[in-house]
């Protein structure tokens, strides 16, 4: 018989968790010399919380008494949903603490698939610290499949930007340049995670990144674009964002990679991109840290973040699941 109780956690109980961030060992900032432990549950905290009082989602906790012993959050995809066709969400956060971490895991991961159910959310996805064996085993005995592993690099004012010739122009986007973009996002993106997914229509698939970029391009208040061309044509593009969230929270300026692609014969683009994205971060935007992800058998884009000093800081599982 479960020692706790499964619920949904409102506005009023939200001060509860705190404990249980505070003993949280998996904070995804935990390796950022930047943000000490304060400023890291401060973080984690104002992520549910935006959860439960924006009502992007719920966030279920097991409860024994007055103590909270885990919590898992469910937050809706709008965008994807659209894209896609049927209902999608992710599972933010997955925190259980404790001598029944794996007993807690389980039973908040099998709460939300019958949310889900409840829902009509038909795909489930979440990114979990490679560390976390509880969470791992949990997710994998509920059905869930690994579709990528992810590595995360960062790069700080301490480290020097590399002077490396520029094999190809790097320039700003302009808005002709958005059909040859486009074109790049359809051919590069032929084995993401969602076409890993064997639940995934493939043509929905192919057509995601392009839907990305056409979004990044138009987004221009948070996210920049870079464009490598040669003899005056497009052959990659690289885009980055602010994240607004850590700037609104502790005033640390992180700017994150968020697509990027070449074309086959113009690789090389890629050094210069990193530069470019760099010198615009830290010289220009003057932020405190720049974060780049890719998967772990990306080996070029991992030496190119190697060559400019950058060191690991971060590494994910991304689990699907399709729920009947």
């Amino acid at each position: 018989m479960n020692k706790f109780e499964i619920s949904i956690l409102g506005k009023k109980s939200l001060e509860k968790i705190k404990p249980l961030i505070s003993n949280y060992r998996y904070n995804e900032y935990r390796n950022y010399k930047i943000f000490n432990k304060d400023l890291r549950e401060q973080i984690l905290f104002n992520q549910i919380a935006e959860v439960v009082i924006n009502k992007r989602g719920r966030c279920v906790v097991a409860c024994a008494k007055d103590e909270i012993l885990g919590l898992i959050t469910l937050i809706h995809l709008p965008w994807d949903t659209k894209h896609f066709g049927f209902r999608m969400a992710k599972i933010g956060h997955l925190i259980c603490d404790g001598n029944l971490a794996d007993s807690v895991s389980h039973a908040l991961i099998r709460s939300t698939l019958e949310l889900c159910r409840k829902e009509r959310v038909r795909h489930l996805s979440f990114r979990v610290d490679t560390q976390d064996f509880a969470a791992i085993h949990a997710l994998q005995k509920s059905g869930f499949y690994v579709v990528e592993t992810l590595l995360t690099y960062i790069f700080t004012q301490t480290n020097k930007i590399l002077q490396l010739k520029d094999i190809y122009k790097v320039r700003a986007f302009r808005e002709k340049d958005l059909p040859h973009l486009v074109d790049i996002a359809q051919k590069s993106f032929t084995q993401n995670r969602f076409h890993i997914d064997p639940y995934v229509p493939k043509n929905r698939a192919d057509s995601l990144y392009c839907e990305w970029i056409r979004n990044a391009c138009v987004d221009k208040d948070t996210a920049f674009t870079f464009v490598a061309e040669k003899k005056n044509i497009p052959v990659g593009f690289f885009t980055c964002e602010l994240n607004q969230g850590l700037l609104k929270w502790t005033k640390i300026k992180v700017l994150g990679r968020g697509l990027a692609a070449v074309l086959p014969e113009a690789k090389g683009a890629y050094i210069s991109f990193i530069k470019a994205a760099l010198h615009r971060g830290m010289k220009i935007l003057k932020v405190d840290i720049g974060e780049f992800d890719t998967q772990i058998y990306n080996y070029s884009v991992i030496k190119a973040y190697q060559r400019f000093g950058m060191i690991p800081a971060k590494a994910r599982y991304t689990f699907h699941k399709w729920i009947n």
